[in-house]
């Protein structure tokens, strides 16, 4: 090889894409492939290959820098070892690339020239990524990072080797998710290299598929994950920020680490002899003839989450993230979801099972309409059980009282690529009022009517009346506060 074709390898990545991985990108791919800038935000659509051609910019970074450290770093670390597995597999399976390997683990890849490759989870207050020095950091779906770990850990490491070794890159990757956070600002600043890519931009996906994924995850969702649009609806009961103050880190962390999902299955649940410990609540919504039957259960836990942006200003330490321990909080455990179809018996004999698996102290059920049955037998065997008719009222103070342990962030839920419905869900639910009859009484008061809920047409919410109903339960038993409308 001669000279200058050395040198267009070192400079190139597209010329190193093509000549050593035998990889051929698209033109936007490219694009992002040749940006040199030190500050990078890319929104770009599911299934358009940014994860691809991340992969393709980290090898090739690492290989032409001696001595370099690149941390991918997520929300949680089952993301972080997805990109990192797309790294890996490319590298091994590249021959002129696998001989330069030395160390090849799960989370970890290092080469003969020192540099290495480490996938990393951020936590709420960065202490995974504490006696790190990195060159480049990539922020796999930034918008869902807490964003003081961003601020005051990130950054500044990245800033030292900016300064002692010239590298110091900061690349954002992510699908959009509230405006309130520093990937959107960073996405805005004109200083910052971005790049906004849509699905439909690639030329593998097809208008058929893109017009089945719009029918199937509805127009929010699809606006957000496949046009890659920062959206957010003004009728939504829960901001996009609130759902990722409900994110947590911790819990599915430690068993990602063990192999295992983040949430309970039911092979695990077979395998296990014996009941699972700790306070468990759960909420059972009964589907109807189009709807799923959906079970939750979440465990008394505490979390530690960063502080919002409100209550750190004014205080004198900014250098660290500030994190605040939630106690008590209820992190969601297990969850099913029973096909369309499944006989209502199935489902209810399954429910009983769960409450000898689990120590429940308290549950609740959907007991309208063709509720009865099933609160009837479920509590002959499981008295703890308490039904709620869910009329117009009492959705209000079910789901009302959902969203308080929410915004207190006292629920914690996971995030993943299989998990996304939950999140899809929440952010989809939309609220108004009933009209009222006026009276002296009302008004007086301004009072509006009892709140009314609802999701788009050809959308569910069965997951997230499920989970409403378990921590309706907690709610009750606790006695916490009753609901108050959302604040905007």
């Amino acid at each position: 090889m001669t000279i200058k074709a050395v040198k267009k390898l070192r400079d190139d990545p597209v010329f190193f894409a093509k000549l050593v991985m035998g990889w051929t990108p698209f033109p936007y791919q490219e694009k992002l492939l040749r940006a040199n800038n030190k500050r990078i935000a890319a929104l770009w659509g599911r299934q358009s290959g940014k994860t691809t051609t991340i992969a393709m910019k980290t090898i090739h970074f690492i290989y032409t820098h001696p001595g370099v450290t690149v941390l991918i770093v997520s929300k949680g670390l089952r993301q972080s070892m997805i990109m990192f597995g797309v790294i890996a597999n490319m590298i091994m399976s590249t021959s002129i690339l696998r001989r330069s390997v030395i160390r090849n683990t799960r989370t970890q890849i290092e080469i003969k020239n020192r540099s290495i490759i480490v996938a990393l989870p951020c936590s709420q207050s960065g202490f995974n990524l504490r006696g790190y020095t990195a060159d480049m950091v990539i922020m796999d779906e930034a918008a869902f990072m807490p964003e003081s770990v961003i601020t005051s850990v990130i950054f500044p490491m990245l800033a030292t080797t900016e300064k002692a070794r010239g590298t110091g890159i900061a690349i954002m990757i992510s699908t959009p998710w509230g405006r309130e956070h520093i990937f959107y600002r960073c996405y805005q600043n004109p200083e910052w290299f971005t790049q906004h890519v849509k699905s439909a931009d690639c030329p593998l996906i097809t208008e058929g598929y893109l017009r089945e994924m719009r029918g199937l995850v509805g127009e929010l969702r699809f606006d957000t994950e496949y046009n890659a649009v920062f959206r957010e609806d003004a009728t939504a009961l829960f901001t996009q920020d609130m759902i990722r103050g409900a994110i947590e880190d911790e819990f599915y962390d430690a068993r990602v680490a063990k192999n295992l999902p983040q949430l309970i299955t039911d092979n695990e649940l077979l395998a296990y002899d014996g009941q699972f410990t700790g306070e468990h609540c759960m909420g059972i919504d009964i589907g109807k003839r189009r709807d799923f039957t959906v079970v939750s259960i979440f465990r008394k836990a505490n979390r530690t989450v960063s502080k919002e942006l409100w209550r750190v200003i004014g205080e004198t330490k900014q250098d660290e993230p500030d994190v605040e321990v939630i106690d008590p909080a209820w992190v969601k455990v297990y969850m099913k979801v029973f096909p369309l179809g499944t006989l209502l018996t199935d489902a209810v004999k399954h429910c009983i099972w769960l409450t000898k698996k689990f120590s429940i102290y308290v549950a609740y059920i959907d007991q309208t309409q063709v509720g009865e049955m099933p609160f009837e037998v479920i509590r002959a065997n499981f008295p703890q059980l308490k039904g709620a008719y869910l009329t117009a009222q009492e959705k209000q103070n079910v789901m009302m009282s959902y969203y308080l342990m929410v915004e207190e962030r006292r629920v914690g839920i996971p995030y993943g690529e299989e998990y996304k419905e939950i999140l899809a869900q929440m952010a989809e639910q939309q609220y108004g009022y009933s009209q009222v009859r006026q009276t002296r009484e009302t008004e007086d008061t301004g009072e509006k009517g009892v709140m009314t809920f609802w999701h788009p047409d050809g959308r569910h919410d069965d997951i997230l009346w499920s989970d409403a109903l378990a921590i309706y339960g907690v709610a009750q038993e606790a006695g916490y506060r009753s609901w108050k409308p959302p604040k905007r």
